[in-house]
């Protein structure tokens, strides 16, 4: 009878041929597990840019908070205004 620890054994060394095939090293897997998404910085990704995006996105849910939705009419204003925003 064969061992779950056997069998387990057995698939992880696959797996390692495989990915050394592929050209995927124990390293380089162990580098991007050990990477912080927070520290990771994209091209054209500016802090205070995306602060400035955050203060007009609220301002604008701020905005719509205060209006009444109860009639139809101003539904469609607002469905209206979300078209000629995303266009």
């Amino acid at each position: 009878m064969v061992s779950v620890d056997d069998i387990i054994a057995k698939r992880v060394e696959k797996a390692k041929k495989k990915n050394e095939k592929r050209g995927i090293y124990e390293n380089m897997i162990a580098q991007a597990a050990a990477a912080n998404g927070k520290s990771i910085n994209l091209p054209g990704s500016n802090p205070s840019q995306n602060e400035e995006k955050y203060k007009a996105a609220m301002e604008k849910y701020d905005s719509n908070k205060s209006k009444d939705l109860k009639s139809i009419s101003a539904r469609a204003n607002m469905v209206r205004e979300f078209n000629n925003n995303n266009k």
